[in-house]
C-alpha cells in the first residue's frame, strides 16, 4: 500500500450557499483514491436543492472521476434534482472533450 506523498496536492471538498444554489467545489486530483468521496458528498447534497458543482479547482481528473460525474449527473436527472457543472478546470474540461461524455453531463461550461 503506498501513502500519499509529500507533492500530491491534498482532496478537499467545500459547500457554500450562494445565490439559492448548493455551490460543491472540489479541490485537487478526483482520481481512483478520492472519485468515491466526492460522490458519497453529492447524494448526500442534492437531495438539498439546487446544486452546482464548480470544478475549477480539480487539477486532475481520470476515469474513475469522469464516471463519478456521468453517474451523479444520470441519477441528478433521475431524481428531478437540479445538478450544474460550472467552470471545469482545462484538465477536466480536455478530459471530458477526450471521453465524449459532454452530452451525458449537460455539457458543462468553459
Amino acid at each position: 500500500m503506498t501513502s500519499q506523498s509529500e507533492d500530491t496536492t491534498p482532496f478537499a471538498i467545500a459547500t457554500a450557499a450562494r445565490d439559492g444554489w448548493q455551490v460543491v467545489t472540489p479541490e485537487g486530483e478526483l482520481d481512483l483514491t478520492t472519485a468515491p468521496l466526492l460522490d458519497q458528498h453529492l447524494v448526500e447534497v442534492l437531495p438539498g436543492g439546487q446544486t452546482a458543482l464548480d470544478l475549477s479547482r480539480v487539477s486532475f481528473i481520470d476515469s474513475t472521476g469522469i464516471a463519478v460525474l456521468v453517474s451523479v449527473s444520470a441519477s441528478a436527472r433521475e431524481q428531478g434534482w437540479r445538478l450544474e457543472l460550472r467552470d471545469p478546470s482545462r484538465h477536466v474540461e480536455r478530459m471530458i472533450s477526450l471521453t465524449g461524455v459532454a452530452e451525458l453531463l449537460g455539457s458543462p461550461a468553459g
